[in-house]
């Protein structure tokens, strides 16, 4: 995760044992904290988590969202499917929505996951008056068809070490709108494969979703050079990146 490595003797004897000879981080942001606490920062690397990109590519609308909450064809669908955690600040998501809902009424927002937040969202959904606007739907099997059924993609996160579920998004074609937090900035770039606020920034969140309602030249210019990028995070790649790292170590 993007936050500090705990200062206490175990930590620190822990990271910097004579006996570790390389320490793989998930994204630069996650190196750049580790480094701090470290006595050999060269013994970092980064390889970025991949995702299996066919399980994207060959899924199928099954109108799962649109079909449950009795949605037309006209209704805008934006959603996230992360946990209901804290470190995913669904209570941005929830301002955002609201928001947006001011803005049109097209605009239905879902919650895909569970978690132990789920009371507490429901209570600000209850006391926005949203209930019919914004939904959790729980866990749910089916997500890459369930991608393809939304229209934007909406990550709040406050903490983050880099973010697979925008891989997702990526490769299912999808317009992501993201917070800058921790790795995700290196994965969403503004006005190239997203558009990105500052953590917390729900005014900003909000604007960045009707940019793509609004503009669809420039949600078709996103998709496509976000699912070109995404095409260099496959798991394949981080899992031969990973074997090189072992081999090198027994090289030495």
């Amino acid at each position: 995760m993007d936050f500090p490595l705990k200062s206490n003797f175990y930590s620190k004897w822990k990271y910097n044992h004579h006996q570790i000879n390389k320490i793989i981080c998930v994204s630069k942001t996650v190196e750049d904290i580790v480094a701090q606490n470290l006595e050999y920062p060269e013994k970092i690397t980064t390889i970025y988590s991949g995702i299996k990109l066919n399980r994207f590519e060959n899924s199928v609308n099954e109108e799962t969202l649109r079909s449950k909450y009795q949605l037309n064809q006209d209704s805008i669908l934006i959603g996230n499917t992360s946990a209901l955690a804290d470190q995913k600040d669904y209570f941005t998501f929830l301002r955002v929505a609201k928001n947006v809902i001011n803005e049109t009424e097209s605009a239905y927002f879902f919650l895909v996951g569970e978690g132990k937040l789920k009371g507490e969202i429901l209570s600000k959904i209850d006391s926005y008056g949203l209930q019919k606007r914004i939904f959790i739907t729980g866990r749910l099997n089916n997500i890459p068809s369930v991608l393809k059924e939304l229209n934007i993609f909406l990550m709040t996160s406050k903490t983050e070490g880099l973010g697979t579920s925008v891989l997702d998004a990526f490769a299912s074609k999808l317009p992501v709108v993201s917070t800058n937090a921790g790795g995700l900035k290196e994965l969403v770039k503004h006005y190239e494969t997203g558009l990105i606020a500052d953590v917390g920034d729900d005014i900003e969140l909000a604007k960045h979703v009707m940019a793509f309602i609004k503009q669809g030249d420039l949600k078709s210019k996103v998709v496509t050079n976000a699912y070109e990028y995404v095409k260099s995070f496959s798991s394949k790649k981080t899992a031969t990146q990973t074997l090189e790292v072992y081999k090198s170590i027994l090289r030495e």
